[in-house]
């Protein structure tokens, strides 16, 4: 979940994924483990839609607990007060790091034929 204001506020599966702290996560710490070449993607992605205040979808590189990178999924959706107002973000990032390999195998075996 975020606030307003695009900071992160709740890590807890997000915590035992990456192996790091709540002080270590919080504000823009998060993004410390988003792969550098995905990063600006990712931030781009995730500000843009903080302003519009509609659904985001965006593919990176996280870094797991054990130093590796996994592959992510990372969905939002805003959330609103009862009286209309922008109340932030819930959201979910799930592992597809095997989704993307397969996809890159089949990708490879369709150009072979």
């Amino acid at each position: 979940m975020s606030s307003p204001d695009a900071q992160r506020t709740f890590f807890k599966p997000w915590l035992v994924f990456t192996g790091r702290t709540l002080e270590q996560e919080q504000g823009n710490g998060w993004s410390e483990g988003v792969h550098p070449d995905d990063l600006q993607s990712c931030l781009h992605t995730y500000h843009s839609a903080f302003q519009a205040h509609q659904d985001f979808g965006v593919e990176y590189r996280l870094r797991r607990a054990d130093g590796a990178y996994r592959w992510v999924l990372d969905t939002g959706t805003p959330r609103f007060a009862a009286n209309g107002s922008f109340a932030g973000y819930i959201g979910s990032c799930i592992d597809i790091t095997k989704y993307k390999r397969m996809k890159d195998t089949l990708s490879r075996q369709s150009t072979e034929l």
